[in-house]
Formats: C-alpha cells, structure tokens, sequence
C-alpha cells in the first residue's frame, strides 16, 4: 500500500490487488460494487466470507482481515449502498428492506451455497444481516457480528445536522465528528484515522439519505428472530463499541457464543480470522 494523507490513513488496500472487481445490478436498477477472491484449492476449506463491512466503512480498514481469510476462504467483499461505488437509480430506496433485500439479491445472483456461507458483519451493518437472516431471505450455516449495535452510537446534535442541513454541510459535520472520534470513541491513533477515512471518502447525499432511515432506529427485536448459528465478537476495550451491548445482544440470540478479541485492532486482523477457523 501506498500514499498517506494528512492523517496517515493509507489510499490502497492490498487485498484490491488480488480480488476481481464486478458490480451486481438490483431489482430497482442500482448497481453495488463486490470484490470477490478465491482460496487456492489446495489450501480452501470450501467456506464463502460474506463480508458486509459497517455503514460506510471502507476497505483499508479490513486489509489485514482479508489477505489472511482469503488464503482458505472464497470472499466476497460487499459495498452497500451508501459507499462511494454504488450506482444508485434516481428515486433509490436506503431503508432496512431495501438493504436486506440487496444481500439477498447477490447472494442468489453469485449462487453461494447458504450451507457454506459465513455472513461477517460490523457494527452498523450487524442489525442489516441480522434482519436479512431473522426474514428468512438468507440462512447462511454461520454468522460472524462483530462489534453489534442496538442503535448507530452518533450525538444528537450531529444527528439533527444529518437530518436538517443540505448536503453541502458535510464538511463542517465531519470536523465536528473526526473531534468527536478522536477525543472520544477511538482506542489509538490508528483506529481514529480509519474513521476519519471514512469520512473523507463519505458520498454527502447517500448518507443524508441513508441515516434518515437508519439513524434513529432501535434493533433489540431483531436479534431474537435469528435461528441460525451466530458467533458474537466482542472489543471490550475499543470505545466505540460498548461490551455491555454487546454481551446483551448476545444473550438476545438464540443460538449465539461470545467470543472477547478485546481490541479493534483484533477484529480487523488475524486473530479474528483464526477464531473463524476454530469454531467452524
């Protein structure tokens, strides 16, 4: 990887190298962007990676994550609609069936076998899996949450900006959040920068669109729903997710075994990768 900005945050992922870039036309005619790779055949363990990273979270913060998983693990990396790559029809939808629906959608069009599908899923993006699964439009054989939410943890002041300014103010709301994030709800430098990437690669419209639906929404009647086999990943010591949630969300799932990988850092390398391949 190469080329930092002003807050050190890296501009290629490695694992863009390897992976074949294609886009998946929508019912509504949106088109989502995915990257997908195969393991090695002597070397793969037959499992697919569906990775739905959080809203708006962008592919470096996965790298390390990724190029491990990928030596025995098919992956398709999924971008949703509110990321930059999406190629969203004029009147598009950005609510939680719309959501849901799209990973339904390539999941049937890229003919994965569910039998052998890991769902991952991050913070934000856990309650979208979370409600693809408890509808029944998916039942993959597992489903990796890490870091779930019961609500998007933003400030209400930034909140009620999202909802009422123009688009144009984006910029004053992401100084606003990268002092937040820095001062409050990052456990290093590191893990600030990845964040403040997010918003420098942030599309203004798309988010608007999509936090009206999202931002105030509540989860908890989700995750009861869920019958299929969940692994809960808890980062006890990152700020950004509370491990009190998380151990109640847990509890919430049926099916469901915690796992504490106590920092960020953990979840996005490879010792979640390697809890992955024991538990399955």
């Amino acid at each position: 990887m190469s080329g930092k900005n002003k807050y050190g945050t890296l501009s290629q992922a490695d694992y863009e190298k390897y992976a074949v870039e294609s886009y998946l036309e929508m019912s509504d005619g949106s088109k989502l962007k995915i990257l997908k790779t195969q393991a090695k055949e002597d070397t793969s363990n037959g499992y697919t990676l569906f990775v739905n990273p959080a809203f708006g979270s962008i592919i470096l913060g996965w790298d390390e994550f990724l190029i491990e998983a990928m030596q025995d693990f098919d992956i398709i990396y999924f971008e949703s609609r509110e990321k930059v790559s999406s190629k969203l029809v004029k009147k598009a939808k950005m609510d939680m069936d719309t959501y849901s629906d799209d990973i339904k959608e390539s999941v049937r069009q890229l003919q994965l076998d569910e039998n052998k599908l890991i769902a991952f899923a991050s913070s934000s993006s856990v309650p979208i899996i979370g409600h693809t699964i408890a509808s029944k439009k998916i039942q993959p054989e597992l489903s990796i949450f890490v870091g779930p939410i019961l609500k998007i943890p933003i400030p209400t002041y930034m909140h009620l900006m999202i909802l009422i300014l123009p688009a144009f103010f984006v910029k004053l709301i992401r100084e606003l959040a990268y002092f937040w994030i820095k001062r409050k709800r990052s456990e290093s430098p590191e893990q600030a920068a990845k964040y403040i990437r997010v918003g420098n690669e942030a599309d203004p419209k798309k988010w608007k669109k999509g936090l009206k639906h999202f931002a105030t929404a509540t989860y908890e009647k989700i995750y009861p729903l869920i019958e299929t086999k969940v692994l809960v990943i808890d980062e006890s010591e990152d700020k950004m997710h509370e491990t009190e949630i998380t151990r109640e969300i847990s509890s919430l799932i049926p099916n469901a075994e915690l796992v504490d990988l106590k920092t960020n850092k953990n979840t996005h390398s490879k010792p979640i990768v390697d809890t992955i391949r024991e538990f399955i």
